[in-house]
């Protein structure tokens, strides 16, 4: 199940820029 695990590191990636952002942002 190698989309399964695309989809997690997706997923993490996005949790990541989201993170970045409010980072950013709290400036």
């Amino acid at each position: 199940m190698p989309q399964q695990r695309r989809l997690t590191v997706r997923t993490t990636l996005d949790m990541t820029s989201i993170c970045r952002l409010a980072e950013s942002t709290d400036l």
